[in-house]
């Protein structure tokens, strides 16, 4: 599809994009085994045999938090792409290419006072495991005009960013998308007994630690938009445990779960235990988990 922006306006992205799917309002209940997750980033060596949970069922749910504050960042600066500027921002919307691609808008904007012409994506530089799916072509940018567009992109569950060239009549301007590490994940409804019985199965080696203070003053609802926004996780109802230390207003507990974009059976949990002063994380993807509760815990110590 090509596209045309006119000056200061913004332009949707391609039909593709307005056919994805939204997320239904009764997902598809999911079986989960812990005794047969599996994951690459598990970790060789580590303490501990986890043992065996029972058997959760869980759903596949919709991102919880207002996508109005999802964060948007600068994936090429004007300076260095001559004239156009690109920012992105990861939706949390389901892809119509398939469970394990981020949905990606990409607003384009033209800051010369000259038309920009074939704004469309170039060679991909990927590693493996990765797949992305371009957005279609912009055939005109007008002076001062935005357009807004969607990339899909599969990370393969790494960290590690997407490189590709974003082209224009202007040149050819090479780029890397870097996933946070907690969009790598989507929410997953548990209730606290079946995410329980999976943090039970997923000890020794398969959990990560952090500790973290300061959280008894902190107000439930700031403790829980800052984990949501940093994180595509759906938060279970906090704990307030009766010989828990922690202020009235402050529970004791919050949980998180997850699982893997494009794995099911793969969860994801998340602890934050106010009282004990730790963020624990619980999963097979053992690298993930312990970046996710790093950042976890520097964005709770601002």
């Amino acid at each position: 599809l090509r596209e045309r922006g006119d000056g200061g306006s913004e332009v949707e992205g391609s039909l593709l994009d307005a056919a994805t799917p939204k997320s239904s309002t009764n997902p598809p209940t999911l079986t989960m085994h812990a005794g047969s997750l599996g994951d690459s980033d598990t970790a060789a060596g580590g303490g501990g045999k986890a043992g065996t949970p029972s058997t959760p069922t869980g759903r596949s749910v919709a991102s919880v938090v207002d996508k109005s504050k999802l964060v948007s960042q600068t994936l090429l600066h004007f300076a260095k792409g001559g004239g156009l500027n690109v920012d992105y921002c990861f939706t949390r919307e389901d892809s119509f290419y398939g469970a394990g691609m981020n949905t990606i808008k990409l607003v384009l904007h033209n800051t010369t006072n000259l038309p920009l012409t074939n704004v469309r994506v170039g060679q991909l530089r990927l590693e493996d495991g990765m797949e992305l799916q371009p957005f279609g072509e912009v055939a005109t940018l007008a002076p001062a005009g935005k357009s807004s567009v969607n990339l899909y992109v599969d990370f393969g569950g790494k960290t590690r960013g997407a490189k590709f060239e974003i082209l224009t009549d202007k040149g050819v301007f090479p780029v890397v998308l870097n996933p946070p590490a907690g969009e790598l994940v989507a929410p997953l409804c548990l209730s606290e007994a079946e995410f329980d019985g999976l943090a039970k199965g997923l000890r020794g080696m398969h959990e990560a630690k952090q500790a973290i203070t300061g959280l008894e003053d902190k107000a439930v609802d700031l403790i829980r938009e800052r984990v949501t926004l940093l994180c595509n996780l759906y938060p279970l109802d906090p704990v307030q445990h009766p010989t828990s230390h922690a202020t009235p207003s402050t529970p004791s507990t919050f949980k998180f779960a997850g699982r893997r974009m494009n794995a099911e059976k793969t969860p994801l949990l998340i602890t934050i235990d106010v009282a004990g002063g730790q963020v624990r994380g619980n999963s097979e993807m053992t690298l993930l988990s312990r970046q996710i509760i790093k950042d976890i815990k520097e964005t709770l110590s601002k």
